[in-house]
């Protein structure tokens, strides 16, 4: 059987999961964390499995896995593979019930799988949703233009996984001639947002951009030797070829120092990206535009 969730426990660890606690309207268990136990890939699978348990006490399912399946059922079945049943008359409820162990998540999936997840929804419920013409239009009178928060997001993800961490050219270079900026990439790294930069930025080219570091990260994952992931990561020196200033942005360089190479996997191409979808999606709604 193949769960659709990221856990993968010691069916040896017998911690209660009652009572259950309510907080903030989710059930939330107050046992610890499980530990894994005969999962591939080192720390960065102990660290990943354990976020996606410590998701699961918490009630939250990690967005990208809930791909090809309602929300409840994604649930439930995250849940069955931590042992734990859901009801279905009370979908916040939690009752120990152990279930077989007799399957291991395999990472470069789980990592792949949930980057294809990002790439569908910013596809589908982005970039197809919000016309062109209104990308630089900050809603609500406020608030950041949804072509700067894109180009934030691919910057991000690129500068992470390719220049730092695969130390290749990164994908920004097949598009500097259609996208509206060729020189100092470093703009949209701020969380800030550029007001100048949104006005030279083609809207078109950020959205090829955009799928297109995803699809190169994917590519990459299929056949990445996934050892190194555990491996920590010099990024000052990548980010002074790219020429981000040092005094203004301060904060990244002291983020990403130091930091093992699955963090630019895990948050700057994953985690990161699931962020500011959600900023997206709220954006486009308050935009009128929800398709629900």
């Amino acid at each position: 059987r193949r769960w659709c969730g990221p856990l993968a426990v010691d069916p040896r660890a017998e911690e209660s999961l009652e009572p259950v606690e309510q907080r903030g309207g989710l059930a939330t268990p107050p046992c610890g964390v499980h530990q894994d136990q005969g999962i591939g890939g080192g720390e960065v699978a102990r660290a990943g499995i354990i976020a996606g348990m410590e998701a699961v006490h918490r009630g939250v399912m990690p967005l990208g896995l809930e791909r090809g399946c309602h929300r409840f059922e994604h649930r439930r079945a995250v849940a069955l593979g931590h042992g734990v049943e859901m009801d279905d008359r009370h979908p916040h409820a939690w009752h120990h019930n152990p279930a077989p162990y007799d399957e291991a998540v395999d990472l470069r999936t789980w990592i792949a799988d949930d980057l294809v997840s990002l790439r569908d929804r910013l596809d589908g419920g982005v970039l197809g949703v919000i016309p062109h013409d209104r990308r630089a239009e900050r809603v609500d009178g406020g608030g950041i233009a949804p072509v700067y928060v894109l180009w934030h997001l691919a910057r991000h993800h690129d500068v992470a996984v390719n220049a730092v961490l695969r130390g290749v050219d990164e994908v920004v270079h097949r598009w500097t001639d259609r996208i509206g900026i060729d020189h100092d990439l470093w703009r949209g790294l701020a969380e800030a947002e550029d007001v100048e930069l949104v006005e030279q930025l083609d809207p078109e080219a950020v959205d090829g951009y955009v799928l297109d570091v995803i699809d190169s990260t994917v590519a990459w994952i299929a056949d990445a030797d996934l050892s190194l992931l555990d491996k920590p990561v010099e990024s000052d020196r990548a980010l002074h070829e790219l020429g981000v200033p040092e005094d203004r942005f301060d904060w990244l360089y002291g983020m990403w120092r130091p930091k093992p190479a699955w963090f630019f996997v895990s948050w700057q191409a994953v985690g990161h990206g699931f962020n500011h979808l959600g900023e997206l999606v709220s954006i486009r709604n308050r935009m009128g535009l929800s398709p629900f």
